[in-house]
């Protein structure tokens, strides 16, 4: 039985064998992709949302779930809040820069 992504990546971090490499996809700016190359891997599965730059410099492209789905991809990027040393408040980095943040709709999280 095939192991899910998150017990995959964890037996990996372990220095345990999984059932095989956990594989990654554009959580992180160093494993995306460039916006040509991912423009023609959302034509191939017949994507049509909007690109989302998430570097300016190297033009690397925001991958999206369906597309992450069909690779069967490991990792998923995940914004992380912290205060912004701008404004005090708390902000999600994303493209280098600061973004004032609130907390999701779904929660009773104060921030």
């Amino acid at each position: 039985m095939p192991l899910s992504h998150r017990e995959r990546v964890i037996r990996a971090l372990r220095h345990q064998e999984p059932d095989r490499i956990p594989v990654d996809l554009g959580s992180t700016i160093c494993t995306s992709t460039h916006i040509a190359t991912y423009q023609k891997l959302k034509a191939h599965f017949g994507i049509k949302a909007e690109d989302t730059i998430i570097n300016k410099m190297m033009q690397t492209a925001a991958v999206h779930e369906p597309i992450l789905q069909a690779l069967d991809i490991d990792f998923r990027a995940y914004p992380i809040a912290s205060q912004s040393p701008r404004s005090g408040k708390m902000a999600i980095r994303m493209n280098m820069e600061w973004c004032v943040a609130s907390p999701p709709a779904h929660t009773t999280t104060t921030w």
